[in-house]
Order: structure tokens, then C-alpha cells, then sequence
């Protein structure tokens, strides 16, 4: 039988990045108002919430994780995690890597896929049969190997973990593309407000799950920071935008009553009117004709 090899053109294998250790992989379950003392390190670390919620400190920075949220930590940042009255429960990973290419890992919150939550998983799943600690230990700061290990097991850890960054920084990029996903304090209100004027012609009902994965924060501290900086929830924020539009549609007299309900999302016709006569104090045919009336004085 004829030899071949040299027909073939091989194609090396070139990795994005290689995780060259890890130092800890802990499944925590925070009780009420836990506080951390705070640390800072000189390797990477990702915080995902499980359940409940958390807040995390980065830099000063301070944040808010629901559930199936996550942060990481860069080289050497300090930080610190606490809840305030609730529980959480969270996957914490430690890990070292060099690689210039993490740079695309989200600077700031973002939520965990159901694919990147089946890596997590794996990952405490592969390193309770490589190692003697309890997950559980909060001050855990050094991992203790097994006299004897599963095979594969230190290998299945690293890809597992590479593919779930992988997917991370993939995830991060398609999204730059469209929003933003690292948001300071101070623009977060300016960032909730952009994203209702973009779609105040939705005919589906404002999600604050879809809002809070596009900011990156959980749903009640943006409803808490949203209350805080407006004086209004961002329900009432987004049913002023849409009633303030309506009013610029009517006088421009070129679409009905029914068409402009239609075109802001409204369930029905009926639905607008009362609604725009809650806020302005007359129908909107009333207020076609008021306009005309002070036009004419």
C-alpha cells in the first residue's frame, strides 16, 4: 500500500491563549451580610452568583451580581465581596495566565449562557475528584492534590476552563458590536435612559431582565439607581418618553390616533388613550384640537 503522508498538508493547532495554573476553584454559600476583608493578587479571578446576590468591589468600583452574573477580577486589582440581608451562592476561580488576547475578557458585569454555565459546573464537578478540600472554605488558599487522581483529570480542568473564557471573550465581543457592557456609576443612568429612547417603538413590553444583562447589573439595583438619579421607576420613565413622542406625532397631524398607539407599542387604542389622558389631562384628539386653539389666538 502506497505511503501518502506527503499528499497531506497538515494544519498546526494554534491556541488563543493557555491557562498555565490554577490556584483555586471554590463553590461558595454566602450567609447574610458576609463581608470579605478584601485582597489583591497577581492573577485572574472570576466571580460567578449562582443564587441570591452579591456585591463586589474592583478598584474602588463598586458592583452588583444576580443570579447567573459574573465579574473577573484583572491582575493585581484589589478587591472584595459582601452581601447585604440575603444569601448567595457563587463559583469562584482563580487561574493564571499570561496571554496578551485575555484582554478581551468583559471589563465590568456580565451574564453566564447556559453553555458557560454547564463549564462551571464541570469545573467543580472535575476538581472535587482531583482534590481534598472542601470547596466550601472561604480562606481555602491552598488546594491539596489527591494521593490518587482521576485520569485526565488536571487536563479536563485546563480545557474546560479554556473553553468557558473562550466563550466569555466571544460573547463579550459580539456584544460590543451593539452595547456596552462595562458601565461606570455615574453613566448607568444615562446608558438605562439611551437604551428606553431606542426602543420606545417596541411592540413587546419593557424587560428589566433584557435591561439588566444589556447594563450588566441586577435588576434591583438598577431599579434602586434609576429611582435615585430620576425620581421615577423606569416603567413611569418609559411610558413619559413614549407619551412626549405621541405628543410630537399628533401635532404633526400626518398620523392617526390608531397609528401612533400602534407605532409606540401600545396594546390597544383604547389602552393609549387612557393612558395619554393620565398624563396630559385630555384625549389625544383633545389635544390636537387644544394646539389648533392656541395656533389661532
Amino acid at each position: 500500500m502506497k505511503d501518502k503522508t506527503s499528499f497531506y498538508s497538515k494544519n498546526p493547532l494554534k491556541p488563543s491563549f493557555t491557562i498555565n495554573a490554577i490556584y483555586t476553584i471554590h463553590y461558595f454559600k454566602y450567609t447574610k451580610n458576609f463581608r470579605f476583608e478584601g485582597e489583591r493578587h497577581n492573577f485572574w479571578e472570576l466571580v460567578y452568583i449562582d443564587s441570591g446576590r452579591a456585591h463586589i468591589v474592583d478598584n474602588e468600583n463598586e458592583y452588583v451580581l444576580g443570579q447567573g452574573q459574573a465579574f473577573i477580577h484583572k491582575p493585581n486589582s484589589p478587591h472584595t465581596i459582601f452581601t447585604e440581608n440575603c444569601f448567595a451562592n457563587s463559583v469562584i476561580i482563580s487561574f493564571e495566565c499570561t496571554n496578551k488576547n485575555l484582554k478581551y475578557l468583559p471589563d465590568g458585569v456580565f451574564c453566564v449562557n447556559e453553555e458557560e454555565k454547564s463549564y462551571l459546573s464541570a469545573l467543580v464537578s472535575e476538581t472535587s475528584k482531583s482534590y481534598n478540600d472542601r470547596l466550601g472554605d472561604i480562606y481555602l488558599a491552598k488546594m491539596n492534590r489527591k494521593e490518587t487522581t482521576v485520569f485526565g483529570s488536571d487536563q479536563i480542568i485546563k480545557n474546560t476552563l479554556e473553553l468557558l473564557l473562550i466563550s466569555i471573550i466571544r460573547g463579550n465581543n459580539e456584544k460590543n458590536n451593539t452595547s456596552l457592557i462595562s458601565i461606570k456609576h455615574g453613566a448607568l443612568v444615562d446608558t438605562i435612559i439611551k437604551y428606553l429612547h431606542d426602543h420606545i417603538s417596541s411592540q413587546q413590553p419593557i424587560s428589566l431582565n433584557k435591561l439588566s444583562e444589556y447594563v450588566g447589573y441586577s435588576v434591583s439595583y438598577i431599579k434602586s439607581q434609576f429611582k435615585k438619579k430620576t425620581g421615577k421607576t423606569v416603567i413611569q420613565f418609559f411610558t413619559d418618553l413614549k407619551i412626549e413622542k405621541a405628543k410630537e406625532l399628533l401635532i404633526q397631524e400626518s398620523y392617526s390616533v390608531s397609528s401612533i398607539a400602534d407605532a409606540l407599542g401600545f396594546s390597544s387604542i383604547h389602552y393609549f388613550c387612557r393612558i395619554f389622558k393620565k398624563h396630559i389631562g385630555m384625549t389625544p384628539t383633545e389635544y390636537v384640537s387644544s394646539i389648533k386653539t392656541n395656533e389661532t389666538l
